[in-house]
């Protein structure tokens, strides 16, 4: 009797521990990027340039449009984002997709505001599974955000968007998007080699400057390089 006791604390005691360590990595990531939960209204222009068989598909689906310019404005603000072809046509309608699932859901979510924002980040809402101490979102358990414990990187769950990956690394003393990604339906589109401009002044988070577009099932492809320019406050 005195043994299944001390089995039965001992037990209690060890999933209060993994309990209590979840609860401290999730606090300790949450502050990390904290520093993502404000951003300002900002317009800035994007330049794309495509890559050779990018832009072989689009001569092929739209054989009338002759170097069609990709140039966009981006309204980002901290609830709302918006991509608009500077210059309209079939081929910049198209290509918009890219950009909308690469500043309006990825950037939008995990470099314009902080992922942990508004979230439950104590209590029953978070529980430790295997290698990763999960944050629940409602009552499907495969659902909400994952954390790895070797990383700083944030993996969201959700119903209707598949699962969006983000990978943190220090740039110019700030946590800061490396790589993201979107797993969806079979398709994996990423979000990669992600410049900043480094002339920002200090404690202000920097602005991106570049970035590269893949896409593609299974292994994904590069797509487009969009650069960033011509920014200002909205």
């Amino acid at each position: 009797m005195l043994k299944r006791a001390l089995f039965v604390f001992v037990f209690l005691t060890g999933c209060q521990t993994a309990q209590q360590k979840s609860e401290r990595l999730v606090n300790e990531r949450a502050a990390q990027l904290q520093h993502l939960s404000s951003w300002p209204s900002t317009w800035c222009q994007i330049e794309t340039e495509l890559t050779e068989p990018a832009k072989a598909r689009y001569e092929q689906m739209f054989p009338f449009e002759t170097a069609p310019e990709l140039t966009y404005a981006w309204r980002s603000r901290e609830s709302t984002c918006e991509i608009t072809p500077l210059v309209p046509g079939e081929t910049a309608k198209s290509h918009q997709a890219f950009l909308e699932t690469a500043m309006c859901l990825l950037m939008q979510v995990h470099y314009l505001n902080s992922p942990f924002d508004e979230l439950n980040l104590a209590g029953p809402g978070v529980e430790p599974v295997g290698e990763y101490t999960h944050i629940k979102a409602g009552d499907k358990p495969e659902l909400g955000i994952f954390l790895p414990r070797d990383s700083v990187t944030v993996e969201t769950r959700t119903k209707s968007r598949g699962v969006l990956r983000a990978l943190y690394e220090e740039r110019q003393g700030q946590l800061l998007p490396k790589r993201l990604q979107q797993d969806r339906g079979g398709t994996v589109f990423v979000v990669e080699d992600i410049e900043y401009d480094d002339t920002a002044r200090a404690g202000a988070r920097p602005m991106l400057k570049s970035f590269w577009i893949a896409v593609g099932a299974g292994t994904p492809l590069r797509h487009s390089k969009a650069i960033v320019r011509d920014c200002r406050p909205l």
